[in-house]
């Protein structure tokens, strides 16, 4: 909060399935550009979405829920608690137009109005 409002933040999602590592690969589609559905992205009026994604497979131990390697590492025999994961990642930046017309505006607005009870004659 040291930056607020001129702040960003990473949005992190992390997809799994519960079937093994070797009954479903999650995995990037190398020829397709990543893209973002804005339309989708609900706080569109206090955040602002970054171009930049960032997407990695890995392989985690279900009984620790830890990432033991990446999928671009050759595929070996894989355990019955090895689980595919599947890691996104985007920037968001807060729009600071939106906290000075909402709130600083609106503070300012009910600090001027205090003061004219002071030009109410008190009789």
């Amino acid at each position: 909060l040291e930056d607020f409002p001129f702040d960003q933040q990473e949005l992190q999602i992390k997809l799994y399935s519960e079937w093994r590592f070797d009954q479903v690969d999650l995995s990037k589609n190398y020829g397709e550009k990543d893209i973002l559905w804005r339309e989708c992205f609900t706080d569109g009026g206090e955040w602002t979405l970054c171009e930049h994604i960032e997407v990695k497979p890995e392989i985690i131990c279900k009984s620790e829920y830890s990432v033991i390697k990446d999928l671009v590492a050759p595929r070996f025999h894989t355990p019955k608690n090895q689980f595919a994961q599947y890691y996104i990642s985007m920037h968001v930046q807060r729009k600071w137009g939106f906290y000075m017309t909402n709130i600083a505006l609106i503070m300012f607005l009910l600090m001027t109005l205090s003061f004219t009870t002071f030009a109410i004659p008190h009789t």
